[in-house]
């Protein structure tokens, strides 16, 4: 079992639907987990809110609320331990 830590970028892109991200996920064994640091999370969540109000940015925190429930939380001290 491997456990992935996705950045910024790569939920972003997942947010958007990229099909290379997508793929890379679709080649993870069944045991492996996502997970990602609220720092990451937090990076999402101020990136939509300089999205100008309307669709897009609607659609977009949709996507980001779907993927984000998915997405297993590394807190920071646990990441500090690890280091």
């Amino acid at each position: 079992m491997s456990v992935y830590l996705l950045d910024t970028t790569t939920l972003s892109l997942l947010m958007r639907e990229s099909a290379s991200a997508i793929g890379h996920l679709e080649t993870m064994a069944a045991g492996d987990r996502i997970t990602t640091s609220v720092i990451v999370r937090g990076e999402i969540g101020y990136g939509l809110a300089k999205v100008a109000a309307g669709r897009r940015r609607r659609d977009l925190v949709v996507r980001a609320a779907a993927l984000l429930v998915r997405v297993q939380r590394i807190r920071p001290d646990v990441i500090a331990r690890a280091m």
